[in-house]
C-alpha cells in the first residue's frame, strides 16, 4: 500500500535538480526500485531537514507495503526525528505498531498525529480500532462517536462502533449501529454479517439467517458468513443446511479450521464418524491447540468406541480449555468404558457441577 497521506516535502526534494532522478523514483515509484532510490538519496548526504524526512518516509511506505514492520518503523521514526511536526509520519508509525500488536504505542502515535492535525478523522478511526484491540471499548466508542459526528454517513465507523458495543455485551445498541450502516450503505457486507451475529447472540436465529443471506449475496466468497450461517442453522437443528454451509466456508477458505471443526461436530452427531474424524484432524492440523477441535474428535472417538483415543483427545481439550463441561463428561464416559470408575465418577460429577443438564445433552446426541 502506498501511503494514504500525501508525501510531505515532495516539492522540496524535487527542487534539487542533481538528485531529481533518485528523488523522483523514491517518491513516485513502488517496491524495490523506490527503496533503492530512497536509500541512495538518503546516503548521498545532500538532503536535510524536511527533504531527508520525506525520503525516509517514502522508503518507510515501501517497507510497510512489503510487510517489513521493523524497517518501516525505523524509517518513520527517523522521519519524525527530522520533522517532528509531521502528523503523517506519526500516523504511519502507528499503523505499523498496531500491525505488530503494540496497541499502546499505536494509540500514542495516533494521538500525536491527531494533536498535530485534529481534522484527520481517518486517524481518529484508526485509534478507535487500536483502543478496541486493547480491550478499551469505551475509548473506542468515543473515537467512533467523534468520527460519526463529523461524518454521519461513514458506514464503516458505524460497523466498528457496533463491534465495540458487542464487546461490551450491548447487543441492542450494536444492532442499531449495524442497521444504520446498512441504511447508509446497503452494499457493505460487514454490516449484515455483524448484525446477523448480534441477532444470533440474542437467540433471534431466523433474523440472523436473513442477514447472513444478504451478506453472502453481497460477498459470495465470504467464508465467515457461511460459517456463521451454518452455526445459525445448527442452532435451529437444521443439520443438513449447517453442514452445507460449513462445506461452503471450507471451499471459500480451505484453511478455515473452525469450519472444519464445526462440520466435524455435526458429522459426528449424525453418525458420519469417519468423515468427522477427517474434519477434526484437518482442524487440528491448522490449530494444534484448539480445545474445541480436540473436544469434537474426543466425542467422535467416543462414538467410534475408541476409548483410549477419546480420553487422549479429551485430555488435550481440557489442557487447552479446562472449563468445558462437555469435555469432562465425555472423558468420564470414556473412562467408565475402560474400567476407571473412580476417574469416571470424578469427571462426571465435575461436569454436572458446571452444567446440570450435561447428561441430557449427551443423551440427545445418542451417547449415554
Amino acid at each position: 500500500m502506498r501511503a494514504w497521506w500525501p508525501t510531505a516535502g515532495l516539492m522540496v526534494l524535487m527542487a534539487v535538480p542533481v538528485w531529481a532522478d533518485d528523488v523522483d523514483v523514491c517518491t513516485n515509484a513502488h517496491g524495490e526500485d523506490s527503496i533503492i532510490a530512497c536509500t541512495r538519496a538518503i546516503a548521498s548526504g545532500r538532503l536535510s531537514g524536511i527533504s531527508l524526512a520525506s525520503a525516509y518516509s517514502s522508503r518507510g511506505v515501501e517497507y510497510q507495503a512489503a510487510g517489513d514492520h521493523d524497517r518501516a518503523i525505523a524509517d518513520f521514526s527517523e522521519a519524525i526525528r527530522l520533522n517532528p511536526k509531521d502528523p503523517i509520519a506519526y500516523g504511519r508509525r502507528g499503523v505499523e505498531a498496531q500491525a505488530k500488536g503494540d496497541n499502546a504505542k499505536a494509540i500514542a502515535d495516533y494521538s500525536e498525529a491527531i494533536r498535530l492535525n485534529p481534522e484527520d478523522t481517518q486517524t481518529i478511526a484508526l485509534r478507535g480500532q487500536a483502543w478496541s484491540a486493547k480491550g478499551d471499548n469505551d475509548h473506542a466508542i468515543a473515537d467512533y462517536d467523534e468520527v460519526i459526528r463529523r461524518n454521519s454517513k461513514d458506514a464503516v465507523s458505524y460497523v466498528k462502533r457496533g463491534l465495540a458495543y458487542v464487546a461490551k455485551s450491548n447487543l441492542d445498541r450494536a444492532i442499531v449501529d449495524f442497521s444504520d450502516a446498512i441504511w447508509i450503505d446497503p452494499e457493505l457486507p460487514d454490516a449484515p454479517l455483524n448484525r446477523g451475529r448480534a441477532y444470533a447472540a440474542k437467540g433471534a436465529v431466523d433474523q440472523a439467517i436473513a442477514d447472513y443471506d444478504v451478506a453472502i449475496r453481497l460477498n459470495p466468497d465470504d467464508a465467515e458468513a457461511y460459517n456463521s450461517r451454518g452455526l445459525a442453522y445448527s442452532a435451529k437443528g437444521d443439520i443438513d443446511h449447517a453442514i452445507a454451509d460449513y462445506s461452503e466456508a471450507i471451499h471459500a477458505n480451505p484453511s478455515f479450521g473452525h469450519a472444519y471443526n464445526n462440520r466435524c461436530w455435526k458429522q459426528a452427531v449424525i453418525g458420519r464418524l469417519e468423515l468427522a474424524i477427517n474434519d477434526c484432524s484437518h482442524a487440528l492440523a491448522m490449530s494444534p491447540q484448539d480445545a474445541e477441535a480436540f473436544d469434537s474428535r474426543g466425542f467422535t472417538n467416543l462414538k467410534l468406541g475408541l476409548f483410549a483415543e477419546s480420553i487422549a483427545d479429551y485430555n488435550a481439550a481440557l489442557k487447552f480449555g479446562p472449563r468445558n463441561a462437555g469435555s469432562l463428561y465425555g472423558r468420564g464416559l470414556a473412562k467408565a468404558k475402560v474400567g476407571d470408575s473412580a476417574g469416571a465418577n470424578a469427571d462426571i460429577s465435575a461436569a454436572k457441577a458446571m452444567q446440570a443438564n450435561i447428561a441430557e445433552e449427551f443423551a440427545g446426541y445418542g451417547v449415554k
